[in-house]
């Protein structure tokens, strides 16, 4: 069955919007870096994030992941290209919330 990783990302104060987006487009890449376990990936700005912020925590971002089953996700969450993504990302980010959904 089909799992939809997701991601809010709330970045560090200063990390401007093109940054952010200069991150998602050169840096991420995740279908790129990892063809055989990334189906598809979809990393959009929040567009609630004043207007529902009693309930949003302030998360800016929110990336979908979505990836064939339980094994691909596994094998996702520890692959190299995986890990330097996360590496790249860490300096910029205050923190972030991620659920796994099956489809």
């Amino acid at each position: 069955m089909v799992l939809l990783h997701i991601v809010h990302l709330k970045f560090n104060e200063g990390v401007t919007d093109e940054q952010i987006a200069d991150h998602f487009k050169n840096d991420a890449r995740l279908k790129e870096r990892m063809p055989d376990l990334v189906e598809d990936w979809k990393a959009r700005p929040n567009v609630t994030l004043q207007t529902r912020a009693e309930c949003n925590q302030g998360m800016q971002w929110v990336v979908l992941v979505w990836v064939k089953d339980q094994k691909a996700l596994a094998d996702y969450l520890v692959h190299p290209e995986h890990v330097e993504v996360t590496k790249i990302q860490a300096p910029m980010l205050h923190s972030k919330i991620v659920s796994d959904v099956e489809l």
